[in-house]
């Protein structure tokens, strides 16, 4: 009880009261020292005092000094800001093959790799980076392509970094406060016991992803010409670099067997920019095509028709559908005419009405709605199904929603005469689930 009330008076405690009758020094028992005259301080400075007459206190040189031999230091130093947690990458750092602003302009992005950062015992998968180099380097051998990597980091990982240095920093704070207390602890000849210096951040569940880019190119339309040749390229020899899927099917004597296959990555690659250039957005709202208006009028699913700024892409439906003459008036009849190209995309179209739809009318295993509000933008060129609309990218209900979707995975159903497709646990979305803004006219 005594060493804790003398650890709570602190310094004050000791200093206040009898302190100089307790801490005085021994009467001298030589001779007496002659007086001295005081000396001016060189440089202008303070005259030192005259030493004290005999039999007096004489504080100790340097202060007060505890018994066990610390010496203050007149407080504990400012805490540093802490430098932000380095982002941990799955290619690591400084990979030869990661894509830099300088690579060019637009790549051909054939595949894109999501595994967990942290898998359970159980999944034996391979890394994304074994994944991209694998599928990189039967491109480079088989085609004759230079193959960049752009690894994406995912707003879970961000998060997770931020906690980390939140919490390194409350940590400095933390050891900064238990040096005073243990200076204060030394001043009374308090032993310190040590505490749990542990602190706790919150973790997330995040996935390393990583695509696989050919290119580059250093304008659009050589990427586009290159991605006709990208499409027909073979399936890549290594099962294990594409997605699986499987069917049952029924024989004609009634009994069902699965029939199991590979999906070949590179007829559905896309043209996209260079992902490390930083796109410059323009703060003037942009004019929508009077067309594409004309074309998403009446439409029961309409992104036209919502009234926030952003959304959330989950699938694309195109074709390379184009003009021969600018000046030509374009309608929704050519569109959508009978030509090859306009039947594909009058095909993705009705494709992209009936996924929004089925979005909208999706239950989870307890057959609630999960409500889920899909839209769909036609324009000349693709059908585009989007998921909610909200304020900004960084909308809390954007990112939880993209979570959302990107759990979501093909498992059983059944298609119109009966027989049940069985999926592989693909995800039904895919990886790149990305807000994008809303159009206005």
């Amino acid at each position: 009880m005594r060493r804790a009330l003398v650890l709570s008076l602190g310094l004050s405690g000791i200093v206040a009261g009898s302190a100089a009758g307790q801490f005085g020094s021994p009467p001298p028992t030589g001779p007496t020292p002659m007086p001295t005259v005081p000396v001016p301080a060189p440089f202008g400075g303070a005259t030192p005092a005259p030493p004290p007459p005999p039999g007096s206190y004489v504080p100790p040189v340097g202060g007060l000094q505890p018994r066990n031999g610390f010496q203050p230091t007149g407080g504990a130093p400012a805490v540093r800001p802490i430098e932000p947690v380095e982002i941990p990458l799955a290619l690591g750092p400084s990979h030869p093959m990661a894509v830099k602003p300088e690579d060019g302009a637009y790549f051909i992005c054939v595949r894109s790799y999501s595994r967990p950062s942290k898998p359970d015992e159980s999944d034996k998968g391979y890394t994304v980076k074994e994944l991209a180099e694998a599928l990189a380097n039967e491109i480079q051998t088989t085609h004759r392509t230079r193959v960049y990597f752009y690894e994406l980091i995912s707003d879970e990982k961000k998060a997770q970094i931020a906690a980390q240095t939140a919490a390194r920093q409350r940590a400095a704070e933390f050891a900064a406060a238990v040096e005073r207390y243990k200076q204060r602890g030394s001043l009374s000849g308090a032993d310190y016991i040590d505490l749990d210096n542990r602190v706790k951040y919150q973790t997330f569940h995040y996935r390393d992803q990583v695509a696989v880019l050919v290119g580059g190119f250093n304008t659009e339309d050589e990427a586009v010409k290159a991605l006709q040749v990208v499409k027909k390229w073979p399936s890549p020899k290594q099962t294990h670099l594409m997605d699986g899927a499987a069917i049952a099917a029924r024989r004609p004597d009634g009994k069902t067997f699965i029939e199991k296959s590979y999906i070949n990555p590179y007829p559905q690659a896309m043209v996209v920019q260079n992902p490390t250039i930083a796109k410059q957005v323009s703060t003037q709202p942009q004019p929508l095509d009077p067309f594409i208006v004309k074309l998403n009028d009446g439409r029961p699913y309409s992104l036209l028709k919502t009234t926030k700024k952003w959304t959330l892409a989950v699938k694309s439906f195109s074709a390379p559908v184009h003009y021969t003459s600018k000046d030509e008036e374009p309608s929704a009849m050519r569109l959508f005419g009978k030509s090859k190209d306009a039947d594909v995309l009058r095909a993705g179209a009705e494709q992209a009405e009936a996924l929004a739809k089925a979005l909208r009318e999706m239950k989870d295993a307890a057959g609630r709605p999960m409500n889920i509000e899909a839209f769909v933008l036609h324009t000349r060129t693709a059908s585009l199904v989007t998921v909610g609309e909200y304020d900004s990218p960084s909308d809390p209900d954007l990112l939880d929603k993209q979570r959302v979707l990107s759990s979501l995975k093909f498992n059983q159903s059944r298609d119109d005469k009966g027989q049940q497709i069985t999926g592989t646990g693909q995800k039904l979305f895919g990886d790149m689930i990305q807000p994008v803004p809303i159009p206005r006219h």
